[in-house]
């Protein structure tokens, strides 16, 4: 179990993102904070507690993290495939950790349930 979650959504607003959560949790997420510099805090409250998200929106690109170990899923992986099904749209995310010597911009990609490797560098 990772100790947080971080996917990012292409092209996808925050009302797809939010029904998303909603149907995955059961209930809507609270927001917390309104944009502020790009980002809104949600908090989904699970049988296991409270669950942080932040959304921040960037270009083409929403991240969504998921700030805590009590998620239902097991890895980035799992979580980017759940939302690329759900939302029909291209998601990435970390291939599960960097350690010296990898690449930085190497990230997993999830497109029609196919999962890559892409190298990411600001676009």
């Amino acid at each position: 179990m990772q100790n947080d979650i971080e996917i990012y959504i292409k092209k996808r607003a925050t009302g797809p993102i939010l029904e998303w959560l909603t149907g995955t949790f059961g209930h809507t997420p609270d927001i917390v904070s309104t944009p502020s510099k790009g980002a809104t805090k949600l908090r989904i409250t699970t049988e296991r507690g409270v669950l942080p998200v932040m959304l921040v929106q960037q270009g083409q690109w929403t991240s969504v993290w998921f700030n805590s170990a009590h998620t239902p899923w097991a890895s980035d992986l799992a979580c980017a495939q759940s939302a690329a099904e759900v939302m029909q749209t291209t998601v990435r995310c970390s291939d599960g950790g960097w350690q010296e010597g990898d690449d930085p911009d190497q990230f997993l990609e999830v497109t029609d349930g196919t999962v890559g490797t892409v190298i990411w560098r600001d676009e």
